[in-house]
């Protein structure tokens, strides 16, 4: 019965070795800045946009790719990137507040040691 097992766990091992999961990252407005400024993510990350100011922001990204709408003191908003590029932005409400962030493509690396044969 051991025997039989020891197949099955291997194979479940594997497969959540390989399975990929989005990160978040998180750029706040402590006060009339975004900290920090400028981050980066790799495609498919979700990316938060926290207000801890006590005053209200907004989050616009240049084309009108993406708007947070007005966020409130101590409130968030969230986005998910899928696409690689650069993502300048800005508050529409205090436009000297900018920053950019910058999404890369996910790539998948693997050794020779790591492949099973057989």
């Amino acid at each position: 019965m051991r025997h039989a097992l020891l197949p099955a766990a291997i194979v479940l091992a594997l497969s959540w070795a390989g399975v990929a999961r989005a990160e978040t990252a998180t750029i706040t407005m402590p006060g009339k800045y975004f900290d920090p400024p400028r981050s980066t993510v790799v495609a498919g990350d979700l990316v938060v946009f926290r207000n801890s100011d006590l005053v209200s922001h907004d989050v616009r990204f240049t084309g009108g790719l993406h708007d947070s709408g007005v966020l409130a003191r101590f409130t968030s908003w969230s986005q998910q990137f899928d696409q690689p590029g650069a993502y300048p932005f800005v508050c529409t409400l205090h436009p000297f507040m900018s920053g950019n962030l910058d999404v890369v493509a996910a790539t998948l690396t693997a050794t020779p040691d790591g492949v099973l044969a057989g």
